[in-house]
């Protein structure tokens, strides 16, 4: 297969491949990473909600599973690969490092919001500080119609919390002298974590946070990717974000020096 050597990776011929279709459920908020990652990449994306891809029926929404993107060669399943893929088409995009080190960095943030931010967030919107499980949510719907006992939600929002905890260390420590997660630049580090965090910041669920992580999310949330998916934020929502840094960021757990040094790529 015909390939573009730039940088580390591999580019596709982008007068061959430069519109895709993306197959996920109706309901399922990993789209919206997705569609930012296409339009940072400037690949043009069909989004079929709700449908399987052909071929890919073992993987598709129609199965409960995961979001699958059609190309010529084959459907690619999950999150972290689809973004992968639509980042390498276009050799401009720039959305991965800039040498074999921060390639990694940048897979590794990928790991940590697949692993540790995605799921711990969810957890925190769907389990109230008193421990109710909110009716129809995903901690909800995993409990397969049983009742969440409000000592169970204590226990998994606070593990969540230490979670998360250990992660906005991480996040601080590298912002702090950055201006974005890995290069100077913005990568799909930064649109996989921040697509997480805005909708908490700009609605309020999260009403402190660190000046640096609060910077860093207002640029993502101006930046032409962002806005041609999510729109541009609104004053309301901006003023948020500048609150929730104005407040005093609770301290972070002792071991989350450590979490910060190794997500950071140190």
């Amino acid at each position: 297969r015909e390939v573009i050597e730039t940088g580390t990776r591999a580019r596709l011929p982008p007068a061959r491949m430069s519109s895709f279709t993306l197959f996920v459920a109706a309901d399922d908020d990993r789209r919206e990473v997705i569609e930012i990652v296409a339009a940072a990449a400037g690949v043009a994306l069909v989004v079929k909600a709700g449908e399987t891809c052909p071929g890919a029926e073992g993987f598709g929404p129609a199965m409960g599973g995961v979001p699958v993107l059609s190309t010529a060669q084959g459907p690619i399943a999950r999150t972290v690969p689809i973004l992968q893929y639509l980042a390498g088409v276009h050799a401009h995009s720039a959305l991965h490092g800039d040498c074999l080190y921060t390639d990694a960095v940048v897979d590794q943030w990928l790991q940590v919001f697949l692993a540790d931010i995605a799921p711990n967030l969810r957890i925190l919107q769907d389990v109230a500080p008193d421990g109710t499980v909110a009716e129809g949510s995903a901690v909800a719907q995993a409990a397969r119609g049983k009742p969440v006992a409000p000592k169970a939600g204590l226990a998994l929002r606070s593990r969540a919390e230490a979670a998360t905890a250990a992660v906005f260390a991480a996040l601080a420590a590298r912002l702090e002298t950055h201006s974005c997660l890995v290069t100077e630049r913005i990568t799909l580090a930064d649109i996989a974590v921040a697509s997480q965090l805005l909708p908490l910041l700009e609605s309020g669920a999260m009403p402190s946070v660190a000046p640096a992580i609060a910077r860093w999310a207002l640029a993502c949330a101006h930046h032409a990717a962002f806005v041609a998916v999510r729109g541009a934020p609104t004053e309301a929502a901006v003023n948020r974000i500048m609150s929730a840094a104005s407040a005093v960021a609770p301290a972070a757990p002792a071991a989350a020096a450590a979490a910060a040094a190794a997500a950071s790529g140190a």
